[in-house]
């Protein structure tokens, strides 16, 4: 998942193409092959630097197996959003008015619509408020990871600085001595004093620092794949208390989830083609092959990652190049060499910069998603007091939860039940109502057709299989999870009598 969801129109990130006029107002557009990149970024974000872990716990080839299927079905899905939003072109604006006439030469994308304003549109309000809530949800979830994972890291750097690096290692902070906790909670405020202030300002363009950022990101993934394959290569994985090509049947529930948390785009689709110029009847073939490269980053960081630190892994993954040396393969016993230095806080600074920059935009996305669940009459009056309030409501609770809760391991399985609804549920509910709006219920009309039309997936009845299917899994999934986390609990309380919140 993007670090940075665009779930509100945007005019432009990097790509800027020329500059339209519709009126007075300028809108920025962009060429079909700059929907590429944005499809790349929204996708590799905060839900990589838990794969590897996932890949540990469930093994990697049933979790390859597992990334293969939805990168199957979240092109498909993809696909649904096209479709659904190319029929919104000759719908009728309120879901009570039937369509007269199909006129299948306009049925293309005109006009985008965010998740919300297409549940309302194909499913009236009971949709529209299920759409809305998966996208809050799926944002807190997402901002309580940001803020755990700076955290996470902010500590370890201090106790590195310290000169005590494993002084603070428990998987519950509370268990920790009271130096780590005054660490992680000082870490905490003083993260909250930088971020929090920038959220409550207007977001304006980062052209320049996404780039960076960009540019940043691929380069720390590389630098971590090259010192995984030297570190093997030299001197073998760093621990070996498991075969990780095994079958692990009861980690299927996290790397279920940990993959759905980190493949979901399809809510930010809408927004990111939006200023596409043109009918965008050709926007489905950047998305496919950019979630064929996202696919093959994870593949790449999981499998080497879970491969090289087995039972040591750590989430997020960043954290374990904070013993790296440099020496004997990478992280052999010594003081560090001189380019150790330069890799180390490269890898461990990489995501806290990251998100940083990417906590205020989600954060004002949230808001506007928790606005629009406010009376229409009360934001019209009270359009400021309402916009800082929805602000404060998505700010604070993703501190207030890593006060209590900072297993990451806990957050990504949390937001990636949310994001099967987004990834799967919602685009399955979108194109099946999008064709009942015009044909009622049947099993095998595509009409009318759109440029992303596919005779076979496209039918209500392929649409159905795919919606029970996933659910299937989701469902296996959670039996998992409930198990993994039931076990956990009576393990943890039998050895240290005490409530844990980590898995």
């Amino acid at each position: 998942m993007n670090d940075q969801p665009l779930l509100q129109p945007i005019e432009n990130e990097n790509t800027e193409k020329e500059v339209l006029t519709e009126g007075n107002k300028k809108i920025k557009t962009i060429t079909t092959f700059s929907v590429f990149p944005l499809i790349i970024n929204s996708a590799i974000g905060t839900g990589i630097f838990g794969l590897p872990f996932a890949y540990y716990e469930a093994g990697v080839y049933p979790s390859l197996m597992i990334l293969i299927l939805f990168l199957i079905v979240n092109n498909i899905t993809s696909g649904y959003v096209l479709e659904a939003l190319s029929r919104l072109n000759i719908l009728p604006k309120s879901f009570n008015d039937n369509p007269q006439i199909i006129e299948e030469n306009k049925c293309f994308i005109k006009e985008t619509y965010g998740y919300t304003e297409m549940g309302y549109r194909l499913g009236s309000y009971p949709l529209k408020y299920f759409a809305n809530l998966s996208l809050v949800l799926n944002c807190y979830a997402g901002l309580w990871a940001y803020v755990a994972t700076c955290i996470k890291t902010f500590t370890t750097i201090v106790w590195i600085i310290i000169g005590n690096q494993d002084y603070c290692h428990a998987k519950n902070h509370f268990l920790d001595s009271w130096e780590c906790q005054l660490t992680y909670y000082g870490s905490l405020i003083i993260y909250g004093l930088f971020v929090i202030p920038l959220s409550f300002l207007d977001v304006g363009k980062q052209a320049i620092v996404h780039i960076i950022l960009t540019i940043v990101r691929f380069g720390s993934f590389t630098v971590m794949i090259i010192t995984c394959i030297i570190q093997v290569t030299v001197d073998g994985p760093l621990a070996d208390e498991r075969n990780v090509f095994d079958f692990y049947w009861n980690g299927f529930g996290t790397v279920f989830t940990h993959t759905a948390f980190a493949f979901v785009v399809q809510h930010t689709i809408p927004s990111i083609i939006s200023p596409v110029k043109g009918e965008k009847r050709k926007v489905n073939l950047p998305i496919i092959s950019a979630l064929s490269i996202a696919s093959i980053f994870y593949a790449l960081i999981a499998v080497i990652c879970s491969y090289t630190f087995n039972g040591k892994i750590l989430t997020p993954v960043t954290l374990n190049w904070s013993t790296y040396t440099g020496r004997n393969g990478g992280w052999g016993e010594g003081k560090e060499l001189w380019f150790a230095y330069i890799i180390k806080y490269l890898i461990l600074f990489f995501p806290v910069f990251n998100l940083t920059s990417s906590f205020p935009i989600l954060s004002n996305t949230l808001a506007m998603n928790i606005e629009n669940l406010f009376p229409y009459r009360y934001v019209l009056n009270h359009p400021k007091k309402c916009k800082y309030i929805s602000r404060a409501i998505a700010i604070f609770p993703p501190f207030i939860l890593t006060c209590f809760i900072d297993s990451l391991e806990i957050i990504f399985d949390f937001a990636g039940i949310i994001a099967f609804f987004l990834a799967f549920t919602l685009p399955c509910l979108f194109i099946f109502m999008s064709l009942y709006r015009f044909n009622g219920f049947t099993l095998f009309s595509i009409k009318p057709k759109t440029p992303f039309t596919n005779i076979i997936t496209s039918t209500p009845f392929v649409v159905m299989i795919i919606f029970f299917v996933t659910l299937i899994l989701f469902m296996i999934s959670l039996f998992f999870l409930i198990q993994e986390t039931v076990l956990s609990f009576i393990n943890d309380s039998s050895s240290s009598g005490s409530f844990s919140f980590s898995n």
